[in-house]
């Protein structure tokens, strides 16, 4: 909540939010029909994303929500077209698809972040999920590609790294875009 009064104090809205990072994203990422993109539903404070989601998902992509099943494993993926209801988590009290549909292995994951470094190495919310789920699906799919999406002013020179922490391999924020890797 801090940051959604922190914008407007600024006077920058969430609609606003969502635009600005839509043309920045779009700049980047212009080839949707053979990708899936992993966005999550965001708890108060992350930047949004689902704007992005169903832009995606109107070029022609196809659109992950992530799905926590237990909590010390990966998360898995399930579709998510826009419109289609959600469920709330029992365990997490967060929103995600139901589970009806097998898991998806996404091409782009959309990672929230509290804040990250100039490298990639991310602080997430403290249960390693993102962790653990970045580190299965590059074993199942090398080529998948991770976006931090943090606010701006939450990139920091620099944060340690521990052996289980899973880069990200760009960052996107309200401002601009970091090509990492």
């Amino acid at each position: 909540m801090r940051w959604r009064r922190q914008l407007i104090a600024q006077g920058m809205d969430l609609s606003q939010v969502a635009r600005k990072t839509e043309k920045i994203f779009f700049a980047k990422h212009t080839s949707f029909a053979d990708r899936i993109l992993a966005g999550y539903v965001p708890l108060p404070g992350e930047v949004p994303v689902l704007h992005l989601l169903r832009s995606w998902h109107r070029r022609g992509g196809e659109c992950v929500l992530p799905q926590v099943v237990y909590r010390d494993r990966h998360m898995n993926f399930a579709q998510w077209v826009p419109g289609h209801p959600l469920i709330r988590n029992k365990i997490f009290n967060f929103f995600e698809p139901p589970d009806t549909t097998p898991p998806i292995l996404p091409d782009i994951l959309f990672v929230p972040m509290l804040c990250c470094d100039i490298l990639g190495t991310r602080l997430g919310f403290g249960g390693g999920f993102y962790d653990r789920t970045l580190s299965f699906l590059r074993t199942k799919k090398p080529e998948v590609f991770a976006i931090g999406v943090v606010w701006q002013d939450m990139i920091v020179p620099y944060l340690p790294r521990e052996k289980h922490d899973q880069h990200v391999d760009a960052v996107l924020t309200e401002e601009t875009y970091y090509q990492l890797s």
